[in-house]
């Protein structure tokens, strides 16, 4: 007989991978248009753009050994719970954008977010 805790479908787990859907969705949501938000609102060229949308990614890539650590050091829950609030706040911060440095800040903290989140989410 299989007991209670053996089973993978569990609100728990649902939860997890609505939260981790809707992040990848907003992520994915935002990529396309937000360089041609930046040519359009700030009237830049391609290399500042690619340099903009870049500093997400590799925020993401250099602190996930980090995180790593700080996932073995620190309680997962509240962890995914700080990294997942601080994403959607950042996220929400693209309303209040109007200069090229703001958006350079906002996609280094929402980097950093999404590196110590989606390595959190696959932990747990």
């Amino acid at each position: 007989m299989e007991s209670k805790s053996d089973r993978l479908w569990t609100i728990s787990f649902v939860n997890l991978c609505a939260s981790q859907f809707l992040l990848y969705f907003s992520v994915y949501l935002v990529m396309p248009v937000l360089g041609l938000y930046i040519v359009d609102s700030f009237e830049n060229g391609k290399s500042v753009v690619g340099f903009l949308l870049a500093a997400y990614t590799v925020t993401a890539m250099l602190c996930r050994p980090f995180a790593g650590y700080i996932i073995d050091t620190f309680s997962r829950k509240p962890l995914y719970l700080f990294a997942y609030v601080g994403f959607v706040s950042v996220f929400g911060s693209y309303l209040l954008i109007g200069t090229l440095t703001l958006i350079c800040i906002v996609r280094v903290f929402q980097g950093f977010s999404f590196g110590i989140f989606t390595t959190t989410a696959n932990t747990i």
